[in-house]
């Protein structure tokens, strides 16, 4: 049974201490008393699958690690089970080939033009580089949608 994690269940617990005055301002040893009495009563039931009936020994650091380490290998396992059904599925599958990004699409196929034809001798910017690419494939007429 899972419960809820450490800081929600202190939480949780203040608020059921305060609601049944629960060894409010008491010491450590009365208050645990307090709570093992509390758990055994009806109104515990609400707060049954939420908290443990002894948070002190659930809670403990050790305790606490365990149960991550548990809870870290069982998802794990289940990513590494969906990454295998992922691999099985997508070798099945044919991949069709995708759109240019927007529909536009470009076509140098057949193309003479060098780079020094298209762009010119002398040393450039990206941005004029970007304007002359386009205005040669505007001219050329080789941009389709």
């Amino acid at each position: 049974m899972t419960f809820l994690s450490f800081p929600k269940a202190i939480k949780l617990i203040q608020k059921i201490g305060k609601k049944y005055n629960l060894g409010y301002g008491a010491s450590e040893a009365a208050i645990k008393a307090e709570w093992i009495k509390f758990t055994k009563t009806k109104n515990f039931e609400a707060y049954k699958k939420m908290i443990p009936k002894r948070p002190d020994i659930y809670y403990k650091k050790e305790n606490v690690l365990k149960k991550l380490k548990e809870i870290k290998k069982s998802v794990i396992k289940k990513n590494m089970a969906k990454k295998l059904d992922v691999k099985r599925k997508t070798k099945n599958v044919k991949r069709k080939t995708k759109k240019a990004f927007g529909g536009y699409s470009i076509n140098f196929k057949n193309r003479k033009e060098t780079i020094e034809q298209v762009f010119g001798k002398a040393d450039i910017p990206p941005s004029l580089m970007t304007k002359k690419l386009w205005n040669f494939i505007k001219a050329k007429g080789l941009g389709h949608k």
